[in-house]
């Protein structure tokens, strides 16, 4: 027809042959190329496909994703033909072909009336199955904790990973690297942010969550499904305010250049807050407990400064009697941990 041959042969880069296989109990077959259908009365004689020009290739049909075109000459035989085959496959598919011709129109299966339905829509996508499914235990315990709303939302967000992390910010090309901000050990995803980190994993050893190597290779819903399954439901709530305080302390310093230590004690003193069966808080909150006779007690904290390079740990010295014994602030320069800068504070004093 006169078309370009490097054009001809872009066009038939797009052009294939369309190939079955067949998985049987989870093995593929081996590729096969469909001889029956249409291959069959054509090579029948039983129509005959149309060609644009003369001596050019006959063509019965062209397949595509979602149609298929049928062509074939005028022949009344080859007519005939081609209506049986429709027929036959009306029948085969319980699908009613018109024999006249008639305006398109949308038709939604999964109604009798074919009009579409918002709850029918909503039926079908229950039956699908979807990455959801396999969530929904772990979805199950979340919501039946007594946390606030918003402490659940962040959970489900945690297991989605639908937070402001550096690894997604990254693949979006919004952060210049993956690295955690907190440790810049490793890339900072959700498991690491809230299991794997160094601030992280001192709280839960604070807390008594175990450390199991069983656990590693776990993602994070699968992680906390199994801590959830392993404490009373009393310790679920304990256990999601720690992973909302953990996340809490991570955007203080990420977005306000202050590095706070998450302390346990106030993990617990929101978990006070959280309503009772009876619908009123807890009376039950933590406390400071005095030492055993003849001993003291050293409660210290610290916090970073990013800005300033420094970090200001504070310490209180005090006996069987409350009286204080020892107090001061300690501020100390080009510290990384909040463990050290602690360690530091309290030898200063001592």
């Amino acid at each position: 027809m006169g078309f370009s041959f490097n054009w001809v042969e872009r066009i038939m880069q797009f052009i294939t042959s369309v190939t079955y296989s067949v998985v049987v109990n989870g093995r593929m077959g081996d590729k096969f190329t469909p001889s029956w259908g249409l291959r069959l009365m054509e090579s029948s004689g039983a129509i005959r496909g149309t060609r644009e020009v003369r001596d050019a290739l006959r063509v019965t049909h062209l397949l595509f994703t979602d149609d298929i075109l049928i062509f074939w000459d005028t022949a009344a035989m080859g007519t005939l033909n081609v209506l049986k085959v429709l027929q036959s496959y009306a029948k085969c598919s319980s699908i009613h072909l018109p024999s006249v011709p008639q305006e398109d129109c949308l038709v939604w299966g999964n109604e009798r009336s074919g009009i579409y339905s918002v709850h029918s829509r909503y039926s079908l996508l229950l039956q699908l199955p979807t990455p959801l499914s396999s969530n929904h235990e772990v979805f199950k315990q979340i919501w039946e904790t007594r946390c606030p709303p918003k402490i659940k939302i962040v959970l489900w967000k945690f297991v989605h990973s639908f937070v402001a992390i550096r690894s997604c910010l990254y693949n979006r090309r919004v952060a210049k690297n993956p690295i955690c901000s907190r440790c810049n050990i490793d890339h900072e995803t959700v498991n690491h942010v809230l299991r794997f980190c160094a601030s992280a994993k001192d709280v839960r050893v604070m807390l008594g969550y175990p450390l199991h190597m069983v656990t590693a290779q776990m993602d994070f819903h699968e992680w906390l499904l199994w801590i959830l399954k392993m404490h009373h439901t009393i310790k679920h709530n304990e256990v999601c305010v720690t992973m909302w305080v953990i996340w809490f302390a991570r955007n203080h310093m990420v977005y306000e250049g202050t590095n706070q230590s998450v302390i346990p004690s106030y993990c617990i003193d929101l978990v006070s807050l959280i309503p009772t069966d009876s619908g009123v808080a807890s009376t039950i909150q933590a406390r400071w407990s005095l030492p055993p006779i003849g001993l003291v007690k050293i409660n210290v904290d610290a916090r970073f400064i990013l800005n300033q390079k420094k970090v200001v740990a504070e310490v209180v010295i005090r006996d069987e009697n409350v009286k204080i014994m020892e107090a001061c602030c300690k501020i100390t320069y080009l510290v990384l941990l909040i463990f050290v800068a602690e360690a530091l504070a309290m030898i200063h004093r001592l």
